[in-house]
């Protein structure tokens, strides 16, 4: 609830900082964009031991009614910053166009749920995922 409230008075980036509290929120060309970072040890099939960074950013629209996921495995790294700063400046690149015909976008799953996950953290409903429907 509170995520909507900021998002309701105009503080985008209060509301990323309330949705996703374990993330980081950074300003980027689109605005601002929650990053959430996770190290999870794992093994490979023969037994060594492997190192994956998986990174989640969370880019608001233009029109800020929805969120843009983008997912982010790195397995067996040795050192994860390098890879992160990559990814950051990956997604700063993130160019939103209008669909062909305008308004061509529906919404992935029912109450933002895509592949039954629903979306982490206090996050308003209209921020539910979504995908073009042409290209």
């Amino acid at each position: 609830m509170t995520a909507r409230d900021a998002l309701a008075d105009g503080d985008v980036e209060q509301a990323l900082r309330r949705a996703f509290p374990a993330g980081e929120v950074a300003t980027q060309r689109n605005g601002p964009v929650a990053r959430v970072a996770e190290m999870v040890r794992g093994a490979t099939e023969d037994g060594a031991e492997m190192l994956t960074m998986r990174l989640e950013y969370h880019i608001p629209v233009p029109d800020r009614s929805r969120l843009l996921l983008a997912r982010v495995n790195v397995p067996n790294i040795p050192s994860a910053e390098p890879f992160a700063t990559l990814f950051d400046e990956i997604l700063d690149s993130v160019t939103f166009l209008d669909a062909p015909g305008g308004g061509a976008v529906e919404e992935a799953g029912a109450a933002g749920e895509v592949d039954g996950e629903a979306p982490a953290g206090d996050v308003p409903a209209s921020w539910a995922p979504v995908r073009e429907t042409s290209r």
